[in-house]
C-alpha cells in the first residue's frame, strides 16, 4: 500500500452508489487521477466541501497494491477555494471549461510541472475576462491554436473539441453533429 500527499486541483466529482463519490483530480506530483471518496455524500461528511470542483486542495491518497482498486482519498484540506473565479458567472463557466478540458485529456498518472505551474498561476489570481485562459492551457497541452486549422474546412479555429482533439471554426462547429463540450480557443495572445 502506497500513500501520497500532494496538492491537487479538483476537476470534477460524481456520485457512486448511495453515499460514495469519485473525484477527478489533477495533482502536482502524480498528474491526472480519479479517486474514490467513501461516504462523501453523507450529511456528516467532512471531506465533501474540500473536494468540490474548482478547488485547490491538499489531498492524502492511498493506492492499494491491487492496481484495479485505484486511489482512495483519505484526507483533504482546502488550500484555496478559488472564490475569485466563483464570483462571476461568466468566469466560473470559463473555469469549468478549463477543468472539463483537463478531464477530457485523461493523462492518467502523468505529472507535468509546467502545466501545474500554469494552472496555479491562472486559478490563484483574480480572473481577467480579456485573457485567453483556454488558449494558454491548450498550448501547454501541446494543442497550440496558433498552428491549428479547422478539421472540416481548414479555416481559422475557434473551438477545440477535447474528445477527438480537433479544432473547428465557428461555421463548422455550428453545423457539425458533434456531441460533447467544445471550448473556445480563440487563437490570440497567450500572456498571463
Amino acid at each position: 500500500m502506497d500513500e501520497f500527499v500532494t496538492e491537487a486541483l479538483v476537476l470534477d466529482k460524481e456520485s457512486v452508489r448511495e453515499t460514495d463519490a469519485r473525484v477527478f483530480l489533477y495533482t502536482k506530483h502524480i498528474g491526472g487521477i480519479a479517486a474514490k471518496v467513501t461516504s462523501a455524500r453523507k450529511m456528516t461528511a467532512k471531506l465533501n466541501a474540500h473536494v468540490e470542483p474548482m478547488t485547490l486542495t491538499i489531498v492524502r491518497l492511498v493506492k492499494k497494491n491491487n492496481e484495479s482498486q485505484g486511489y482512495q482519498l483519505t484526507d483533504a484540506l482546502t488550500v484555496d477555494p478559488l472564490l475569485l473565479w466563483k464570483k462571476d458567472a461568466a468566469m466560473f463557466r470559463r473555469g469549468l471549461g478549463i477543468l472539463a478540458l483537463l478531464r477530457s485529456e485523461q493523462f492518467i498518472e502523468s505529472p507535468d510541472v509546467e502545466l501545474w505551474e500554469l494552472l496555479t498561476q491562472i486559478f490563484c489570481i483574480a480572473p481577467d475576462s480579456n485573457k485567453n485562459y483556454h488558449g494558454m492551457v491548450l498550448k501547454a497541452l501541446g494543442f497550440d491554436p496558433l498552428f491549428a486549422q479547422c478539421a472540416s474546412c481548414g479555416g481559422r479555429p475557434e473551438y477545440f473539441y477535447g474528445t477527438d482533439q480537433s479544432f473547428y471554426c465557428l461555421r463548422c462547429s455550428e453545423y457539425s453533429l458533434i456531441e460533447g463540450a467544445m471550448i473556445p480557443c480563440n487563437a490570440t495572445g497567450f500572456t498571463i
